[in-house]
């Protein structure tokens, strides 16, 4: 058995003289697989053998807003995943930087109350196992603080009446 030879054909153009050897495709489809080994004797043995390689997803998400306010935000993430049709199905998973998650899902709703930019990442998966991921971030904005102050005494009907802004964040208004 010391004296085998080995020689794969993978079926896309490429071979090897391994016993044991790894093949990654370049394209999904059915491949036909040869494998003939020689021995000493000069005698051969010849199999072939059709695999299926099935094609993996294109991760893709959208985000309806990617940028929102710190206040009131809702972030609806939607898959929009594709693969081949000989992929079949796919699933979503959704991984957010806030710990939350939610599985085979085509859509995830996130709300956050402190601002800054925070990842999510989605992996789509293919019925077969196949899989591809995908991270984008989302940004808060800082809210501002809203504070006035009411400065007149006695406000009557027919006087003005003077309030100042005291907010704090990035943007305010001094009102008379």
């Amino acid at each position: 058995n010391s004296g085998l030879i080995y020689s794969w054909n993978f079926g896309d153009s490429t071979v090897s003289s391994l016993k044991n050897p790894s093949k990654s495709y370049s394209w999904a489809g059915v491949k036909n697989v040869q494998l003939i080994v020689k021995n000493d004797e000069n005698c051969l043995d010849t199999m072939v053998r059709q695999i299926e390689i099935k094609p993996e997803p294109v991760a893709a998400f959208s985000i309806n807003n990617a940028v929102q306010c710190a206040n009131n935000n809702q972030f609806i993430l939607t898959d929009t995943s594709k693969v081949s049709s000989r992929g079949g199905s796919l699933r979503a998973d959704w991984i957010a930087a806030n710990g939350k998650s939610k599985s085979n899902s085509s859509n995830f709703v996130l709300g956050y109350n402190s601002e800054g930019t925070y990842s999510i990442k989605m992996v789509s998966t293919t019925q077969y196992g196949c899989k591809d991921s995908i991270v984008k971030t989302i940004k808060l904005n800082p809210k501002p603080q809203t504070k006035f102050a009411y400065l007149s005494k006695d406000s009557c009907l027919t006087t003005t009446s003077i309030l100042q802004a005291s907010n704090s964040g990035k943007r305010y208004r001094d009102w008379e």
